[in-house]
């Protein structure tokens, strides 16, 4: 594999699940927060976090379809939605649904990774700069936000 890709990818995975040197990674600190926490937007930006995981959803996935990524699952929320509303009556049970689905698509991103040509990294993709720039940017994609919810002013963050 690619040395640059190998970087990459260990990158996602560590801001993703674990181990990452900037902090908590997006699943852990996710997975500790309330109903009530992740669908306030009671914060200093007027987002949720619920908003901002659907978000990042989406890129990710849109990245993953440009990728041809294989068992790329359908989208279950609104195409070309940025940032999606959320659910008229958000229960806890479609925030864990909406998380497996983060997950399962996460995880679709990076297989599609492993198998990326090395050639294509320094074309142009539609989203108008090369992959490689494309690539990398999904890498801190997911570090902005982190920062972000963390400062979001949720009673939780100021507890620890």
């Amino acid at each position: 594999m690619n040395e640059y890709l190998a970087v990459i990818i260990e990158t996602t995975e560590k801001e993703y699940h674990g181990g990452s040197f900037n902090g908590p990674s997006l699943r852990k600190m996710l997975d500790g927060l309330t109903l009530a926490e992740v669908t306030s937007t009671a914060t200093y930006e007027g987002y949720s976090v619920w908003g901002i995981v659907l978000h990042l959803l989406y890129w990710k996935y849109e990245l993953a379809a440009v990728m041809n990524a294989p068992e790329l699952p359908d989208y279950p929320y609104p195409p070309k939605a940025d940032w999606a509303p959320l659910p008229e009556a958000p229960t806890q049970a479609a925030w864990e649904a909406m998380l497996a689905m983060m997950d399962s698509i996460h995880d679709t991103y990076v297989a599609a990774l492993r198998t990326f040509p090395t050639e294509k990294l320094s074309e142009k993709m539609v989203f108008g700069c090369t992959w490689a720039e494309t690539i990398a940017w999904m890498t801190t994609h997911d570090t902005y936000h982190i920062a972000q919810i963390r400062n979001m002013g949720l009673k939780h963050f100021d507890e620890r």
